[in-house]
């Protein structure tokens, strides 16, 4: 199975989208879509963005990428003020016609565990996860029926990780920070139907021990959560013809500079106005904010300037990437078409028709 690694950013909400219970007519729609989506002669994306809407002093263009034409985008950035759940995160997700597959940025989620018998605030799960796998499989046992069924490799996230932990300075002996991630393959039911899907968390942790100096035992708390939380799903048995537009998702996924920029300067306030008791554990959690932020989807992408290395990764991931009127200048598409279009709407196709030539749209040519 081709490699996907998804994007970093509790969970009482299921991977499907919620929505009403879908006629006959809509299921067949949602399969003549995922079919459409993954093999056949033509492909069609459309732009998506993924927009801050109250974050600041307008609304804000967050992110973009592409998505099929047809799929319905929803929701974007929200803001929450809690212990575990605090400040931005993405809750954001595009599904096809009859919510027959779907891509979901969803909120991210936090924990909290203690030996001292203090309690644990009301918007943190009582845990003490020492690992991303382990938050993985909490997430699933949100979903109906939900389970892990296999645990994916994820190199570049993993990578990432432990880059991060290393940058950490663990001097107290008495503490200690780290990072992880993961990617599971997770099966659950959605009004009644099987569904399966790719989740990928990056995660921080934090584990702290308070000597009893002689006067009684240790005691330890335990800290962490999400930095980002992305799935692909789509119904069971239908996820493999879905990889080309997951694919193109994430190649074509770019922060916008200048939320990017307001975003720091949001965090470096936030750094300077916390309490100096909690100066450490929230410089560390700002930290992996402000390395993901920029760069994680770089990471899944496993980007290089260099082109040699460029044309190795888009034939791994059965990509090419061609010259385009995009803020990039870039757009990956799936590769095994003999041409791709750019349409006067903003849309690409790529196709195996040899006679198609239309008048709304220019041939592209590669990047590189």
């Amino acid at each position: 199975m081709r490699r996907i690694a998804v994007m970093l950013l509790s969970l009482s909400v299921a991977i499907a989208a919620c929505g009403p219970e879908r006629s006959d007519a809509a299921q067949t729609a949602g399969q003549s879509s995922a079919l459409a989506a993954g093999s056949g002669s033509q492909l069609r994306l459309q732009p998506a963005k993924i927009m801050d809407p109250s974050g600041f002093e307008q609304p804000m263009l967050a992110a973009s990428s592409v998505i099929p034409a047809g799929w319905t985008p929803q929701g974007g950035v929200i803001w929450r003020q809690g212990d575990c759940t605090m400040g931005a995160t993405s809750n954001w997700q595009a599904t096809a016609p009859g919510e027959a597959a779907g891509i979901f940025l969803m909120p991210g989620f936090g924990w909290r565990a203690n030996t001292m018998g203090m309690p644990v605030p009301q918007d943190c799960v009582a845990a003490a996860y020492q690992s991303a796998d382990e938050a993985a499989a909490h997430l699933a046992r949100q979903m109906p029926g939900g389970r892990v069924v296999a645990i994916q490799a994820a190199p570049e996230m993993k990578q990432a990780a432990q880059m991060m932990s290393s940058q950490i300075y663990n001097g107290d002996p008495n503490s200690r920070t780290w990072f992880d991630a993961t990617s599971a393959r997770i099966e659950y039911t959605y009004q009644g139907a099987p569904y399966e899907a790719i989740v990928s968390l990056m995660t921080f942790h934090m584990l702290m021990t308070m000597p009893g100096y002689g006067f009684g035992p240790d005691s330890q708390a335990a800290a962490g959560g999400t930095m980002l939380v992305t799935a692909f799903a789509a119904r069971k048995g239908t996820l493999e013809q879905h990889m080309p537009v997951f694919d193109a998702f994430v190649a074509n996924y770019r922060e916008d500079p200048a939320y990017a920029r307001r975003m720091a300067q949001h965090q470096a306030k936030m750094s300077g106005i916390m309490m100096e008791g909690s100066r450490k554990r929230h410089e560390a959690i700002m930290e992996g904010y402000r390395a993901t932020s920029s760069s994680s989807i770089d990471i899944w992408r496993g980007s290089n300037d260099d082109a040699i290395r460029r044309k190795e990764i888009d034939a791994i991931r059965g990509e090419d990437t061609f010259s385009a009127d995009t803020p990039s200048g870039e757009i990956s598409l799936p590769s095994g078409y003999s041409s791709a279009w750019q349409m006067n709407d903003g849309s690409f196709v790529v196709t195996d028709d040899q006679f198609f030539d239309p008048m709304d749209g220019k041939r592209l040519s590669p990047a590189y």
